[in-house]
């Protein structure tokens, strides 16, 4: 009967391992929650992105950031003429040096609807986070193509160009984007 262990001590360990126990079963069931409540949301936003149209950058030479919502109906993944049919206003903004980095500044205003309010004048410097802090982008890049659509009008699309040519539209001339908006070259 020596070799028994004390019944106190056995009961102790008893209670320690069955606090243990569901400690951990409180933390595995949190950890499930949480995971699901993250897929619940995650799978929430994409459907809201695809329904509001997120507009994806076609043209791996641009330095664009698309802004997501509007109507659904525009993406850059449209022809040329419809982009430019479909956009309450187009601008243009050239890359000039600021500081270390590049700023981008309103150069023209190739298309503006009638009504289509905007909060860009030519000069004023959109704000492009891309180009702020990248040397490299001058050195190949002239500025980039805006479409805007709403009023007030908020991005939606846009496409880097250089030599006078766009990329990201098939390498169409600023001379065919102008002749499509009905605006000849100031």
């Amino acid at each position: 009967m020596d070799n028994l262990p004390n019944p106190d001590a056995l009961a102790r360990a008893v209670r320690s391992l069955a606090r243990a126990v569901w400690v951990l079963a409180v933390l595995v069931a949190l950890t499930v929650v949480y995971s699901t409540w993250a897929w619940i949301q995650s799978t929430r936003m994409v459907r809201n992105l695809s329904r509001e149209g997120y507009s994806s950058m076609t043209s791996t030479t641009s330095g664009i950031t698309p802004v997501v919502g509007g109507p659904g109906s525009f993406s850059c993944d449209l022809p040329p003429d419809d982009l430019v049919r479909r956009a309450s206003a187009i601008l243009l903004t050239s890359y000039q040096p600021s500081g270390k980095g590049f700023k981008a500044i309103v150069a023209e205003i190739v298309k503006l609807d009638p009504g289509t309010t905007i909060e860009y004048k030519v000069g004023d410097e959109f704000p492009d986070p891309t180009v702020e802090h990248s040397r490299a982008v001058s050195s190949d890049l002239d500025g980039s193509v805006l479409f805007l659509e709403g009023s007030p009008a908020s991005m939606r699309c846009g496409h880097s160009f250089h030599n006078g040519r766009i990329a990201g539209l098939g390498d169409m001339t600023l001379e065919k984007l102008r002749a499509i908006a009905g605006k000849k070259k100031p």
